[in-house]
């Protein structure tokens, strides 16, 4: 394993461009390859520059690495800050994870999750189907592109979700929301919905160019994309009101700088 001290000294010593978007990373569709922001988004820029530096190495690789950087820029904030470092680590008791592990459990029982939960695993194990079906072999390109979406937004429908469940549940602990509307629940949320109407279409236009019958299964994923998508509408009715940072700012997109954090209150549109 490299020491990721080297790579914090190499990353301490760049200095942030300003066209960087604060957060736009986290409510992205994460298809860096079609995404016109990618000179402007940190992340892009880091993981960029750790393939660069790391070419060969695997995922689990990489993010063991990312863990030690992180634990790492956690100590010396600790230290700037006069913080021991170590006693805070102590402290973190086994009745603390205790009670987290707890309140994660308490998430993945609610009812809308497990709804999301069902449609990712019956998505990509019919995707997986798909795939490997002779006649899909021969459909149109679009087909193939459509499939692309359903795999990729599969999982992504239930761990939006779930991050905007459990940040809701939390939201009496979390000090980064100046505005009700502008949180990390409601960004999440609407994510969520975005990936759910891409997901939707991609499966109208498989069953169109696929010339589905009326009894085919694949026709129930629609209906219970609708089911999720109205009951993520009905708990976050704000979510469609937040703005995600750069995709959702006109004047940012067409290349204004911005200093607004993440979590600013911003103009409605």
């Amino acid at each position: 394993m490299t020491d990721p001290t080297l790579d914090i000294e190499d990353m301490l010593a760049l200095n942030d461009d300003p066209r960087f978007i604060d957060g736009i990373f986290n409510y992205c569709h994460r298809r860096c390859d079609r995404c016109p922001f990618t000179d402007r988004c940190r992340l892009y820029a880091d993981e960029k520059r750790d393939d660069e530096r790391y070419p060969t190495d695997d995922w689990q690789t990489r993010v063991q690495r990312s863990f030690q950087r992180t634990v790492e820029l956690l100590r010396r904030w600790c230290k700037r800050e006069g913080i021991d470092y170590e006693k805070v680590e102590q402290e973190a008791n086994a009745q603390a994870v205790k009670d987290e592990l707890e309140r994660m459990e308490e998430t993945r029982r609610d009812p809308l999750l497990r709804l999301a939960e069902r449609y990712t695993f019956t998505a990509m194990k019919l995707a997986q189907v798909l795939r490997t079906a002779d006649r899909f072999a021969r459909l149109p390109s679009e087909a193939i592109r459509a499939l692309d979406t359903i795999e990729w937004c599969g999982i992504r429908v239930s761990s939006k979700v779930h991050r905007a469940i459990g940040g809701y549940e939390r939201r009496s602990e979390d000090e980064s929301a100046d505005d009700a509307v502008q949180s990390d629940w409601n960004g999440s949320a609407k994510v969520a919905r975005i990936d759910i109407a891409e997901s939707r279409a991609a499966w109208e236009t498989i069953l169109c160019v696929g010339e589905a019958p009326e009894d085919s299964p694949l026709r129930q994923m629609i209906g219970l994309l609708d089911e999720i998508d109205a009951g993520v509408a009905q708990r976050f009715p704000d979510a469609m009101a937040f703005v995600r940072p750069g995709f959702d700012e006109p004047e940012v997109a067409a290349g204004a700088l911005t200093t607004l954090a993440c979590f600013e209150p911003r103009p409605r549109r």
